[in-house]
C-alpha cells in the first residue's frame, strides 16, 4: 500500500496539521487473563506504553524517529480510527497544504520525537474543533522527556516508554493525578532523514508501519505485541535508501502496575 501523497488539514504536531482519510483495516490486540488497570489512575502510578523500533543499520542522531499515537477512550469503532492515522508523509501536495508538519498526518493525539540523541514527548489538543487551528499553530504541548528512553547495546534499536496517563492529555478532562485513562491507542512508527516544508521538494526517504493495518492496542491489559512476524506490518518504501531508516522490527508493550 503506497504512503499517502494527498493530504488534508487536521490536528497534527508542531506545525500545521493534516487529515488523510484512507480506508483500511485495524489490528486489535486484547488477550484475556492479564493485569488490568482501574478507570482512573492515582498520582505516581506507572501504567506505561513501551515502543521499541529496530532498524537495519544504526539509530542515527542526525535522523528523526517518531512514535505517533492516536489515543481513544475505548477500542470501539466509534472512538478508535486506525484507518485515519497516524500516517507518514512522503511527498508534498502543494494544492492542499504542502508538507504540513513535515513528517506526519492523520489523527495524531500524541507523539515522541527522537533526534540528536534526545527524546521529547508532545500532546495535541483534538478535543475542540474550534481551538484546532490555534493548537496546531502552537505545535502541541511539550510534555517533557518520555518516562524512559534507551538504545540497545548494538545501537540499532530505540525504546521509549510513555505513561498511559499522558496519552490524550489535551483531549481529556481532569488532571493526570486522577482522571479517566484512555482505553485504546493506535500506533505508528515513522522514520525519516529530515523534516521537509518546501512544497516543491521531491519525495523524501520515509519508513513506517503498514498504513493499511495500523495496530490498535487495548490498554486495559498488560501485553507484548511483536509486529515482526505478521509479514505486512513494515512498510517497504522504495524511497528508503538508508539502513538507518529501514525498519526491521517493532515491539509494543502495555505494562500495568
Amino acid at each position: 500500500m503506497p504512503l499517502p501523497t494527498k493530504l488534508h488539514p487536521i490536528h497534527a504536531p508542531r506545525r500545521r496539521g493534516l487529515l488523510l482519510f484512507l480506508a483500511a483495516s485495524a489490528i486489535s490486540f486484547g488477550p484475556a487473563g492479564c493485569a488490568r488497570y482501574p478507570a482512573t489512575v492515582a498520582a505516581g502510578t506507572k501504567a506505561l506504553l513501551f515502543v521499541t523500533l529496530q532498524v537495519q543499520g544504526q539509530i542515527n542522531p542526525s535522523y528523526y524517529y517518531f512514535v505517533a499515537l492516536q489515543a481513544s477512550p475505548t477500542t470501539n469503532a466509534q472512538d478508535a480510527h486506525p484507518e485515519l492515522g497516524p500516517f507518514a508523509i512522503v511527498q508534498a501536495n502543494s494544492g492542499v497544504s504542502g508538507w504540513g508538519n513535515g513528517w506526519g498526518t492523520g489523527i495524531i493525539t500524541d507523539y515522541v520525537e527522537y533526534h540528536a540523541g534526545q527524546a521529547s514527548e508532545y500532546s495535541i489538543d483534538t478535543s475542540n474543533p474550534a481551538t484546532t487551528p490555534a493548537a496546531v499553530a502552537a505545535g502541541g504541548v511539550f510534555i517533557g522527556p518520555p518516562f524512559s528512553t534507551s538504545l540497545s547495546g548494538s545501537g540499532n534499536a530505540l525504546t521509549v516508554a510513555v505513561p498511559l496517563a499522558n496519552l490524550g492529555l489535551n483531549g481529556m478532562t481532569g488532571s493526570t493525578a486522577t482522571r479517566a485513562l484512555p482505553g485504546g491507542v493506535v500506533v505508528n512508527v515513522i522514520t525519516t532523514d529530515h523534516i521537509e516544508n518546501n512544497p516543491n521538494a521531491p519525495p523524501k526517504p520515509v519508513d513506517s508501519l503498514d498504513q493499511g493495518s495500523l495496530p490498535l492496542l487495548d490498554l486495559h491489559q498488560s501485553k507484548v505485541v511483536d509486529l515482526t512476524p505478521t509479514g505486512n506490518v513494515l512498510f517497504p518504501n522504495p524511497n528508503v535508501n538508508s539502513a538507518d531508516l529501514q525498519l526491521t522490527r517493532v515491539e509494543l508493550e502495555v505494562r500495568l502496575p
